[in-house]
């Protein structure tokens, strides 16, 4: 979740370093358009959240069961989610 947060306040904070690089490598004055910056760090941090929120989603099903990590052969084996086996259905058809 932290890592999330990090990820959308960068997003949310390159419009405005963008301005102020462009700003300083023309060698402008000028203020920021401060209501036009916070439009676009909120539209970019939206679509950051949904590409992260798909990414997400498509990395394998989460309705598998959980293994916990483990040590295995003096290795950590890092958690995750292993396919559910397939009970036969009695039903012949």
């Amino acid at each position: 979740m932290l890592r999330l947060a990090i990820i959308l306040l960068a997003v949310f904070a390159l419009p405005f370093v963008l301005w102020t690089l462009w700003s300083l490598y023309k060698g402008e004055r000028r203020p920021a358009p401060v209501p036009l910056l916070l439009g676009a760090g909120f539209a970019c941090s939206v679509a950051a959240l949904l590409i992260v929120g798909l990414l997400e989603v498509s990395q394998g099903s989460r309705d598998g069961l959980y293994a916990p990590p483990s040590l295995e052969d003096g290795q950590i084996r890092p958690g995750r989610f292993e396919d559910r086996e397939r009970e036969p259905s009695s039903d012949p058809t």
